[in-house]
């Protein structure tokens, strides 16, 4: 049997994501397209390989096309209709003679006018079949010996462009085709046939590549560089070449010898302008806004989109004591006041998501296209000083615990100004001794309370025993400044006890009277995976924290505290369950609750048999907190 090495390619031109290859033996395979069935059989143990030379898909669907042996035959395939074809001598094809010595090396099919296109020869003629018109600029042979390697053509309704390829890298224009100037630079070697396939970028001002037997695309015209996965000139192995998408990115398709096929992009990385270009934002000294527009320019000579884009703000003090942080400034995010990745395409600008204090600032961005991983632009910067004048700092801040309420009620005094709404906010992991290492959370549902003179709000979230301290800011949306904190408030709940409440409504639950054992149940992701022969099992955990769950049991002793956890579950909110040990924990009912009655004597006032008392089952998941801790 023969080596079934591949000599054709073609690409739907609806769906670049199919494609066929053809193999000199006849073979065909499809790629995310239906299988060829019925294709060219007979051939696998000719010696004259290859016997088949290229191959046409007309219905991509049913797949339904022709293949091209070398001496002229075509052979139809997916129930393709050879009649039509007009056909002499069985398979052979009006205006293509056979030749027993196969000098047949390539065809195009008009994209028009379906069932007429030209067959390359070896020598370099070109033969019209099915009514396409005879290439009267050159008819007859190019060359005295077999040497073309490929024919390219560009179909219009009126105007018919092709070039074919030489073994030597020659490229030859016929019919309307813009003959190649020296100066494009076409690879050309004289008596080294090296060169495998053509594909043209611009037909107007000739451009395109040269593929060559080690699988290089050799650029000329001044088409885009491009660097292959896959290079190896140690022998003959490249043999098609396509490019999938033209632009946005540039994607090639490479097939070698047996069937390897390498897809890349050819680009180079866009162009990034931190700032964006005039008006530029920030400007040089932001005079109005906490929360300016960072914005940049993007552009990129392929025209590739933009994929991704990483932004990052410092303090200019940080960048001046901290080493290396100019020449590789996302390694350095953890000290960034801003650091954010975008992945929309059409963005060019974010408003800080922080609120930036005054004082120099400078901006890091760059971008990477769609062409692949590796195409990042260079960092781009641009420095501003932010001196916007701050509203004035509220003051008096008090925070009164309430034992009843289970709850903070939080008052602050404040001035009328630019500024009209008030947060307030609270942090657990306070301490004294180092106060800048505190972080501040808004407080649920007091995070936007309209301002007054005296500004109140509360707290219905702290937990049972240790102390919260708390902190107010003013600020106002447009123009976005805020003003710098309070005098910080403290203030603990002594009770323990465990409280299950409603985040959407403080009012819904209470304290309520767990029976049994409970507690959170941690579960660990991962599998175990027992191969056969080996004595211990694979075990492959995921160290990363999974959301807690539990079954909360508890004990409803009479109609009023039935009807409090009936209420809670019909809330279907976020519910708030606080411990005797100072751990808050938010979660959610998921799954069914089991109510089960108890045998108890009515209580006083009850005119039921039985009291109204019930064992119940609260299933319990975790979820994240409503509110994130705060960057300003």
């Amino acid at each position: 049997m023969a080596a079934a090495q591949v000599v054709d390619l073609r690409v739907n031109p609806d769906d670049r994501e199919q494609w066929v290859t053809l193999h000199g033996n006849g073979r065909i395979d499809s790629h995310n397209c239906p299988p060829v069935t019925d294709g060219p059989d007979g051939w696998f143990t000719r010696l004259d390989q290859p016997v088949a030379v290229a191959i046409h898909v007309y219905d991509w669907t049913e797949m339904k096309g022709y293949v091209l042996d070398k001496q002229g035959g075509v052979h139809a395939f997916g129930g393709a209709d050879l009649l039509s074809l007009g056909g002499e001598g069985g398979n052979q094809l009006a205006g293509v003679p056979y030749w027993f010595e196969g000098i047949y090396r390539d065809w195009s099919w008009d994209t028009f006018n379906q069932g007429r296109g030209y067959v390359l020869d070896g020598y370099g003629t070109i033969h019209a079949f099915g009514g396409a018109p005879a290439n009267v600029w050159r008819p007859g042979n190019r060359w005295s010996y077999l040497i073309a390697r490929k024919l390219v053509v560009s179909w219009g309704p009126d105007v018919i462009r092709a070039y074919t390829l030489d073994g030597f890298g020659g490229i030859h224009a016929d019919f309307s085709a813009v003959p190649v100037p020296v100066s494009a630079g076409a690879p050309y070697r004289r008596d080294w046939d090296f060169a495998r396939d053509l594909a043209i970028t611009d037909w107007v001002s000739p451009a395109g590549y040269t593929l060559d037997l080690f699988g290089w695309p050799i650029p000329w015209g001044g088409a885009e560089p491009s660097t292959p996965i896959a290079y190896n000139n140690s022998g003959d192995w490249a043999r098609r070449m396509a490019i999938l998408s033209p632009d946005d990115p540039l994607e090639f398709l490479c097939v070698w010898s047996f069937g390897q096929e390498y897809r890349w992009f050819a680009s180079t990385p866009p162009t990034v302008v931190a700032g964006g270009l005039s008006p530029q934002s920030p400007a040089s000294t932001v005079e109005t806004t906490t929360r300016p527009m960072l914005a940049w320019a993007y552009s990129d000579a392929q025209k590739d989109s933009q994929a991704e884009v990483q932004l990052l703000v410092f303090d200019q003090a940080v960048i001046d004591g901290t080493p290396g942080l100019g020449t590789n400034p996302w390694a350095h995010r953890d000290k960034a006041l801003v650091a954010e990745t975008i992945t929309n395409p059409t963005l060019r600008g974010i408003v800080s998501p922080v609120h930036l204090a005054n004082g120099p600032k400078r901006m890091y961005v760059r971008a990477r296209d769609t062409a692949g991983p590796v195409s990042w632009s260079t960092w781009s910067t641009r420095a501003w000083s932010q001196a916007v004048p701050l509203p004035a700092t509220p003051t008096n801040l008090v925070a009164t615990p309430s034992e009843d309420t289970l709850s903070v009620a939080l008052s602050v005094s404040t001035s009328a100004g630019t500024a009209n709404l008030v947060r307030f906010e609270f942090s657990d992991d306070y301490d004294p001794q180092d106060p800048d290492a505190a972080t501040w959370v808004p407080v649920f549902d007091a995070d936007a309370v309209p301002r007054a003179a005296t500004t109140n709000a509360a707290d219905w979230t702290i937990p049972f025993g240790p102390a919260r301290r708390y902190r107010a800011r003013v600020y106002g949306l447009d123009p976005a400044v805020i003003s710098e904190p309070s005098n910080i408030a403290e203030a603990a709940l002594s009770t323990r006890t465990i409280a299950l409440t409603s985040i959407a409504d403080p009012s819904l639950g209470g304290e309520v009277i767990a029976v049994g054992e409970w507690g959170w149940s941690e579960p660990t992701g991962g599998g175990l995976f027992q191969t056969a022969g080996d004595r211990f099992p694979t075990l492959l955990v995921d160290s990363e924290p999974k959301a807690r769950t539990q079954d909360l049991v508890l004990d409803l002793n009479g109609r009023g505290e039935f009807e409090k956890v009936r209420a809670l579950k019909r809330s279907n909110s976020v519910l708030l369950l606080r411990d005797p040990f100072g751990e808050a924990v938010y979660c959610r009912i998921f799954g069914s609750i089991n109510y089960a009655q108890q045998r108890e004597e009515p209580l006083p006032g009850e005119d039921t048999p039985l009291r109204h008392s019930h064992e119940v089952v609260l299933p319990l998941v975790e979820v994240a907190p409503p509110m994130a801790p705060d960057g300003s």
